[in-house]
């Protein structure tokens, strides 16, 4: 297992297509060097101890298609720039300490198959740009939240998975 913080040279890896870090020790916050990281369709940071919050120079790397950021101690909100990952598949950030609300924009991204945002600390309710009533928009296969219970932390009426 790797430990320590992640190399901010990592961001001069411009044709850089996977990154996989993750099921390692890596700890501190995400580089924001990654953001010239251009090429990079799959990142797979699960299972560390990363702080901070996620930098919004991630949010202009337009290939990326597989975002995991679970089980680790991100924090902070879900950016509208979300929408600006226009090829992203799959986004599982469960397991963190991220607040807020899920973001309207996240339903303008019409390829969305798989999103996971349980364990962590979002409310409110799941957008109408993400839940028409009980269907899920796009091509959603799978969405989880924190949305069991009397009181749920998230209302969700299209979840295929609560917690």
């Amino acid at each position: 297992q790797f430990m320590g913080q992640i190399p901010q040279s990592f961001g001069n890896m411009t044709s850089l297509r996977e990154l996989d870090i993750s099921d390692n020790m890596f700890t501190g916050s995400i580089p924001t060097e990654f953001g010239k990281l251009s090429n990079l369709e799959r990142v797979y940071m699960n299972n560390n101890y990363l702080n901070g919050t996620v930098p919004d120079e991630i949010f202009d790397i337009r290939p990326i298609q597989h975002l995991y950021l679970s089980n680790n101690t991100i924090m902070g909100t879900i950016s509208d720039r979300i929408n600006g990952l226009s090829n992203l598949r799959e986004l599982l950030i469960d397991g963190n300490f991220i607040s807020g609300t899920i973001p309207d924009a996240l339903g303008n991204i019409q390829h969305l198959r798989y999103a996971s945002f349980q364990r962590n600390n979002i409310s409110g309710v799941m957008p109408s740009t993400i839940c028409s009533g009980k269907e899920i928009k796009h091509d959603l296969v799978s969405l989880a939240c924190d949305c069991l219970g009397d009181t749920p932390e998230v209302n969700c009426t299209c979840c295929t998975k609560c917690f």
